[in-house]
């Protein structure tokens, strides 16, 4: 009885130890396996993250030759700009000086003219100083005659001359210095005249010339840069969209840039071939002239004393 009872024990002890390793062992392939599983995860992890990064890089890379690009297409349209806007101002300055050269001598012109005009006057005028100095030495003299029939007219009358003779002498005086009156009257208001249409003609002349000043000194225009902001690199992953839009616009094709047209003038007045000047007056001599202006040449007749 005890002998079959310690062999029962002896074999249910070999069965739990044979239990106790088969567990120890399914413990063992349990941590293996997990080992291995998290080995596999890893290097997964590991893949994963590798592309990632690769993938990263060659997006920043990507990006950067596109920003390149972008940013050397603006430069290139920012200097054709720049250039268009340097030859506008250089036509517009060499336009504004051959203008300027053209008044200059138009205005010289002119008053070359007037000068002419005025020492043609100035020798009148002298000439009728000494006609009024003679007409005053001929009046200063009738008058000491008028004094002198005056005496001879007392004379007479104690001598007892006719009332008649008197008279007569007395109208032939009073005509005479009416007569001399009168000329040097209206030698006066010919030389007002000549004089007046002179200091006109001087004051547009001078007029003229101040524009002209005026004109010069005004600095040519300058037509102003236009600004482009270039965009900044991008640092992320993912383009903005200021940037993208940027981009379309560079592709696109450039606009054309609109050169404003010069404003319209007027034609220039036409006169017919069937009219003529009428004649200078009597003591006149014409002389013609042509203007330059914005709406053409136009006809300029000056009357000046001969």
């Amino acid at each position: 009885m005890s002998a079959s009872s310690e062999s029962d024990q002896n074999a249910l002890l070999k069965t739990l130890q044979e239990l106790e390793r088969e567990r120890e062992r399914a413990r063992q392939k349990t941590w293996l396996l997990v080992v291995m599983f998290a080995m596999v995860v890893l290097v997964l992890i590991g893949g994963l993250a590798f592309a990632g990064y690769c993938m990263f890089n060659n997006m920043s890379s990507v990006q950067s030759r596109l920003v390149d690009a972008a940013l050397q297409s603006r430069d290139a349209e920012v200097e054709r700009s720049r250039k268009l806007s340097e030859q506008t101002s250089e036509n517009t300055t060499r336009e504004f000086l051959r203008a300027t050269s053209e008044m200059q001598s138009s205005l010289g012109k002119k008053i070359e003219s007037m000068s002419e005009s005025a020492t043609l006057v100035s020798q009148k005028i002298t000439a009728q100083e000494s006609e009024l100095t003679r007409l005053r030495d001929e009046l200063k003299r009738l008058t000491e005659q008028n004094g002198k029939l005056q005496g001879d007219i007392q004379a007479q009358k104690k001598e007892s001359v006719p009332v008649a003779e008197l008279e007569r002498l007395r109208a032939e005086l009073k005509q005479a210095e009416t007569q001399k009156n009168k000329n040097q009257e209206s030698d006066l208001n010919t030389l007002r005249a000549e004089l007046k249409k002179i200091a006109e003609e001087n004051s547009k002349l001078y007029g003229d010339l101040k524009t002209l000043r005026a004109a010069a000194a005004k600095p040519p225009p300058v037509v102003k840069e236009a600004a482009v902001t270039a965009p900044a690199p991008a640092t992320g992953g993912v383009l903005p969209a200021p940037v993208v839009a940027g981009l379309a616009a560079s592709n696109a094709a450039p606009a054309a840039v609109q050169t404003p047209l010069p404003p319209a003038t007027k034609e220039p007045p036409v006169v017919p071939a069937q009219v003529q000047q009428p004649a200078a007056p009597a003591g006149l001599k014409s002389a013609d002239l042509s203007l330059q202006s914005k709406a053409g040449t136009i006809p300029w007749r000056v009357m000046t004393p001969e």
